[in-house]
């Protein structure tokens, strides 16, 4: 609302961006930082593979929201058929951590470090984002779509910002993880798994394939997170983004 309304200059939540300019906001998506979502399907330990999960119960954020989505796609594409899961919705993924701790459900959709702490106490990991090749853009640069014209220069500053820090993830090995283990409060171990994993997922020139986009707008259109179908060109625009990487690369 504050992107749509012009309170802010840029925003970084590309996903609910995305689905608020198919319903008609003036925004356009013309970065993307991160390419998948890292979630991870994390069982009790008597499960030992994903079809085991016919008529058991997992624990996601909300129901209907993009954790369920990213969690019917995995189970999908390992060939699980994702309805014969039952899914409660916890509010949190701390909650889910609880609710597997407890007992409450067989499985929970779980982020970093999450999953790593968990499979430390004896639970098994089964499925992962980045291994079933689940693409969808949580993170990245969205504008309020008169923005393009009249704030260019400014769109490609932060572009090349955000490129900047992009590199310096890759890079930066050490820095990223002392941050991540600072700011999660974890173990220099766990804290080198997690950017282990991440590293994956960070999309280093800033895009996302508009297939992919399109791809990811057609499977939240069949979860009803949208109320028609979609067109990626249509709100995403990486001409800006072009001309950084141009500049960027000499020619």
């Amino acid at each position: 609302a504050a992107l749509s309304a012009r309170e802010i200059d840029f925003g970084a939540a590309v996903a609910p961006a995305l689905f608020a300019a198919v319903r008609g906001l003036p925004l356009r998506g013309v970065m993307i930082t991160i390419k998948t979502p890292l979630f991870y399907i994390v069982v009790e330990p008597s499960i030992k593979k994903l079809d085991d999960l016919a008529g058991k119960k997992m624990a996601v954020d909300s129901v209907g929201g993009l954790q369920q989505i990213a969690a019917k796609m995995m189970l999908k594409r390992k060939g699980v058929n994702p309805d014969q899961v039952s899914y409660i919705q916890t509010g949190s993924v701390s909650n889910s951590v609880a609710a597997l701790n407890s007992g409450a459900v067989n499985a929970a959709l779980l982020s970093i470090p999450n999953n790593l702490v968990m499979t430390g106490k004896g639970y098994l990991q089964l499925a992962s984002t980045v291994e079933a090749q689940v693409n969808y853009p949580p993170s990245g640069l969205m504008i309020h779509s008169n923005k393009l014209q009249k704030d260019s220069s400014l769109i490609r500053r932060m572009a090349g910002a955000m490129l900047d820090t992009l590199g310096s993830i890759e890079k930066d090995r050490q820095r990223v993880t002392g941050f991540i283990q600072q700011r999660w409060k974890i173990d220099p171990k766990l804290a080198e798994e997690s950017y282990k994993s991440i590293l994956p997922t960070v999309a280093p020139n800033g895009r996302m394939s508009l297939e992919e986009v399109q791809g990811f707008l057609d499977i939240a259109f069949e979860n009803n997170q949208l109320p028609q179908k979609a067109n990626s060109p249509t709100i995403m625009d990486y001409t800006l983004l072009d001309e950084v990487l141009k500049d960027r690369s000499g020619k």
